[in-house]
């Protein structure tokens, strides 16, 4: 029984193509790109908001907000962007490995 569940069930290598793997990589890859800039872009508005009001509160005369969480800010934004640049740098690599493959004919 175990022999035809691993013949014909849902691990069969038949079953798994290498183009169906291309394109699920395609689509997590793309979207943690998307991630990254959301969070990059996200973390940017809050660093100029927190700029806007440590202005104000100098202005008004007040101690400004802590630069402990202005640079917790800039450290997180500066991991998003590492992260972001790494994706991009492998979808490149792995775009010009697929196209590799395809002028080979290892690819469909």
């Amino acid at each position: 029984m175990r022999v035809l569940i691993a013949l014909f069930g849902p691990y069969n290598p038949a079953a798994l193509t290498a183009h169906v793997s291309v394109f699920s990589h395609d689509f997590k890859r793309d979207a943690l790109l998307e991630e990254s800039a959301q969070k990059m872009d996200a973390l940017h508005h809050a660093r100029v908001a927190r700029a806007r009001a440590k202005e104000a509160c100098q202005h008004a005369g007040h101690a400004g907000p802590s630069t402990e969480e202005d640079e917790t800010l800039k450290y997180e934004h500066a991991l998003w962007e590492k992260a972001h640049t790494g994706l991009t740098v492998a979808r490149t690599v792995l775009e010009e490995s697929e196209d590799a493959e395809r002028q080979r004919g290892l690819s469909q």
